[in-house]
């Protein structure tokens, strides 16, 4: 469901921006998987973030929907921001995905692992060009 509706919102995105019948019909997916997401408070799987998630993509797309529906032009920070959400919300479903979690889980520690190599190298180039500025 989370993967159809962020390939629906990147094709309408892309292609079909100012077609307010398809804005509607990515408002009222949202709201139902906002709904299921409510729904399932006692699972113990989804927190207060996913919560929080799931209410900024609908509010998202219920301002896209009335921007589009008035003839403006597509908000593209909204649009932004709440294809970003629902990336998230596709990598936390893929994570509990028995044949493809482990890998995501993976390739998650590993780019984390990776970014925090950068950060310490970032590091001791700024003292190594802070230690060569003031040497000369």
């Amino acid at each position: 469901s989370c993967l159809c509706l962020t390939a629906l919102q990147i094709f309408v995105s892309s292609c079909a921006r100012e077609q307010p019948e398809l804005w509607a019909l990515i408002l009222v997916w949202s709201s139902s998987c906002m709904v299921q997401t409510l729904a399932a408070r006692s699972v113990g799987y989804f927190t207060l973030a996913d919560y929080v998630n799931s209410v900024g993509i609908v509010f998202a797309h219920g301002c896209i929907f009335r921007q589009v529906a008035k003839g403006n032009p597509l908000p593209r920070d909204l649009d932004s921001i709440s294809s970003l959400c629902l990336f998230a919300n596709l990598m936390k479903g893929l994570v509990v995905e028995p044949r493809i979690g482990p890998l995501v889980m993976l390739v998650q520690g590993i780019v984390a692992d990776i970014q925090q190599y950068i950060y310490l190298l970032f590091f001791f180039a700024a003292c190594f060009y802070c230690s060569l500025r003031a040497l000369f």
